[in-house]
Formats: structure tokens, C-alpha cells, sequence
């Protein structure tokens, strides 16, 4: 009966946490976030920005006086303490707090340069983490629950966010857990003059799938045109199959539609298109979100970040 009783205790431990994390997912309506399986379960702590197209940018015409603004909300309606930190080599340190929502996240440059003790540059990216305090105290962040079972022997370890918040192409959310900010150009970039020429290729390593062909350190040469305010990747993904991007000449902003880049040996043609993107030509840098789909429409994988370097 002892063995029983601990066995029970386990689980109704294990639900407990369970039931702390799993209301920050509902695939059906993220506006009233809630736990399908077991009822009367405390919600989540969350924090999304309203707009999933949000430029992740730092605008102003001097590195060190920009700031970067969104409007953010809590689609649990639990928080009541929203906090940013910039990310150092040795810490994170807050650079913002909000306690009401909806309401707009203003990060200020002058914030970022205290905290990591220097100047900031134009192009130059930042990490951000973010932490939500709900009504009774409870932490959530970007450290994301493990449950792992071995020998009979569960073991949950990491915070308590669900791991599906942080996969935009399936939840149709943007978290405001983990994200990057990137110092924009004062002014915006000429293609002929800031674009054409060659290019080196890094990601966030987020593939869509292991068959994906190399492109991290790829070395790709852009073009301009063939249309007004756009450029040409040639040979992008796969040799021979170049990738044309729309270029906003007042906003730096870049959109592309979906075209074929590479073969899956499953799925056939890879479709990529930018979700999000900038130029940050006085820098020598382009940033791009893809989403990749398949020739019928589905969405095929995850969102890599790339981020083109000019050589």
C-alpha cells in the first residue's frame, strides 16, 4: 500500500507540473489558451508580440540612441510582470519590464549598450530572453521542460514552457521568450550599390530536414533585378536553382514568394519564403526567416534563420 500511495503521489506530482506548462498550448485558438485533457488546470504564463511578422529591428539614425518598438499581449490573461534581458557573455541582464497588457515593448539601444558596457554597431544582433511571472508567482521563460523516462525512472528537468510555443510554423505565434534584435542602417540599402556581389551563408541550423543540402558556409553571389527593388540569390540552396527577393527601398524590408529550391528525395521541390527579413546594407549583412513548404501548399518543416555576410 506504501508503494502505491508513493506511486500516486509521483503522478499527481507529475500532473501538477504538467498542468503549470501545458496550457501554453492550444493548436486551435491561442487567444484562449487552455488544457483540453484535464480540466480546471492553472494556465500558463505567456507572452506573444501581436504582429508574427514583426521586424526584429533597432531603428535610429545612431546605433547607441535607437530603439526598437512592438505591441505585445498575454493570451492567458496570467501575467503580471513581463521582463527582457539582453544576453552577455557572462549573463542576462534586464533592459525592460511591463506589468500591464496589452501594451507595446520598448527597448531602448542606450539600454543594450549599458548592460553589455560598449558602443553598438550598425548590423550588429543581440539575444534577448524574456520571463513572465504569473498571479501566483510561477516563472516561465525560454528553458523548456524535459520529461525523460529511463528503467521506469522519470526524470523532468529544464523550466516549465511547453516546447511547441517555440515552433512558429506549427503554432501560427510569435514568442516573446527568446528573440533576437538586430541594430538597423540609418539609411536603407541600394541594391546595386549594397547587395550585388558575394556573399557567406550562416544559420540558426534549424533545417526543415537532415536530406537539406549544405548551406551552412555556402558562398552565393546576388545579383540585381530581374524586377525594380529586387535581387537575385543565385544558386541559393541547390546549384542552378537561384531564389529572387523583393527588396522595400524605404524600409529595408524583404519578401519573396515561394519557389522551388531544393529536392526532397521524399517529398520532391522545397518551396522556401521569406517570412521575415531585412538588408542591413551599411553593414554588410542580410537576415532572413523561410518558411518552407511543398509543391501542394503544405508546410513542410521549420523556420531557419539565415544571415548573409557580405565578402
Amino acid at each position: 500500500m506504501k508503494k502505491n500511495k508513493t506511486q500516486l503521489s509521483l503522478l499527481l506530482s507529475m500532473l501538477a507540473l504538467v498542468a503549470m506548462v501545458w496550457g501554453c498550448k492550444d493548436n486551435s485558438d491561442f487567444e484562449k489558451v487552455r488544457n483540453e485533457a484535464l480540466t480546471n488546470l492553472q494556465r500558463g504564463g505567456m507572452i506573444q508580440f501581436e504582429n508574427l511578422r514583426e521586424r526584429m529591428i533597432i531603428k535610429g539614425s545612431d546605433p547607441n540612441t535607437g530603439q526598437f518598438s512592438a505591441p505585445i499581449k498575454d493570451p492567458n490573461g496570467t501575467a503580471v510582470l513581463y521582463t527582457v534581458g539582453v544576453v552577455t557573455a557572462t549573463d542576462t541582464i534586464q533592459v525592460a519590464s511591463v506589468t500591464s497588457f496589452p501594451t507595446d515593448l520598448v527597448i531602448q539601444a542606450a539600454d543594450i549598450r549599458t548592460a553589455i558596457g560598449r558602443d553598438l554597431e550598425f548590423g550588429e544582433s543581440f539575444d534577448l530572453f524574456g520571463e513572465v511571472t504569473t498571479e501566483d508567482g510561477t516563472v516561465y521563460n525560454g528553458n523548456v521542460l524535459d520529461v525523460s523516462t529511463d528503467n521506469g525512472v522519470t526524470t523532468v528537468t529544464g523550466g516549465n514552457s511547453r516546447f511547441e510555443i517555440f515552433q512558429p510554423a506549427n503554432t501560427g505565434l510569435k514568442q516573446a521568450f527568446i528573440f533576437e534584435l538586430t541594430v538597423a542602417c540609418p539609411e536603407a540599402a541600394d541594391i546595386a550599390a549594397d547587395l550585388v556581389g558575394t556573399w557567406e551563408i550562416t544559420t540558426n541550423g534549424n533545417y526543415p530536414s537532415s536530406t537539406t543540402p549544405r548551406i551552412e558556409g555556402r558562398i552565393v553571389s546576388i545579383v540585381a533585378g530581374p524586377g525594380e527593388n529586387q535581387f537575385t540569390i543565385q544558386d541559393w540552396w541547390t546549384d542552378g536553382l537561384d531564389y529572387i527577393v523583393t527588396h522595400d527601398p524605404e524600409t529595408d524590408a524583404l519578401t519573396s514568394d515561394r519557389q522551388e529550391t531544393w529536392p526532397h528525395p521524399t517529398f520532391g521541390l522545397i518551396l522556401p519564403q521569406i517570412t521575415n527579413g531585412s538588408a542591413f546594407g551599411c553593414a554588410g549583412i542580410i537576415k532572413m526567416t523561410t518558411r518552407h513548404f511543398l509543391a501542394d501548399g503544405r508546410a513542410f518543416g521549420r523556420r531557419p534563420v539565415m544571415t548573409l555576410t557580405k565578402q
